[in-house]
């Protein structure tokens, strides 16, 4: 008798463990080929460089995508120029959502660009102060398996890899429509 139940007892934590780590599995499944594409920018504001952006985020997968954050980090010759926050959510298995945020631009590193044109063009350098093959994105989105386990999935691309990936998402190629 003793020797059944402690039997029933593993095969029920083996059972147990294979289900979570199938949950675990499915989450981390569905967020990394979730689709992003922009919907819009809006109310700039001046005294914090900042404004509200929204993209729209898409789950192809058959399985529910949950995160809590989407972190983008823009950075100019290694230096932060913006970040992005998005709040998560729960994505249903082939459907679509918007998600809202804020993005915030670093007022000093801009300023400075903008004077160093200014001194380039008085200068008579024909030399651009901006040069976008010196952004560089890296994207995370944090998410909490089952509620409790910490996963953060990140991606860096360059400036031509994020907007031919944020430009192939039109409508014909997201997969949510």
């Amino acid at each position: 008798m003793r020797r059944t139940t402690s039997f029933g007892i593993g095969v029920g934590v083996a059972i147990g463990g294979a289900i979570f780590i199938a949950l675990v599995l499915m989450n981390y499944y569905a967020v990394n080929n979730l689709q992003f594409r922009s919907k819009g920018m809006e109310n700039f504001d001046f005294v914090t460089f900042s404004m509200d952006m929204q993209l729209d985020a898409c789950n192809p997968t058959y399985f529910p995508a949950y995160f809590d954050k989407m972190l983008l980090v823009v950075n100019y010759k290694g230096k932060q120029f913006a970040t992005m926050t998005l709040h998560g959510t729960t994505i249903m298995p082939k459907q679509a959502v918007t998600l809202n945020g804020n993005m915030a631009v670093n007022a000093q590193m801009v300023a400075g660009l903008f004077l160093q044109g200014f001194a380039s063009a008085f200068s008579g350098q024909s030399q651009q102060a901006f040069n976008e093959n010196d952004l560089t994105f890296k994207v995370a989105l944090d998410t909490k398996t089952l509620g409790f386990i910490p996963l953060s999935l990140s991606h860096e691309f360059s400036y031509n890899e994020f907007q031919q990936i944020m430009n192939s998402r039109k409508t014909s190629q997201f997969s949510c429509v």
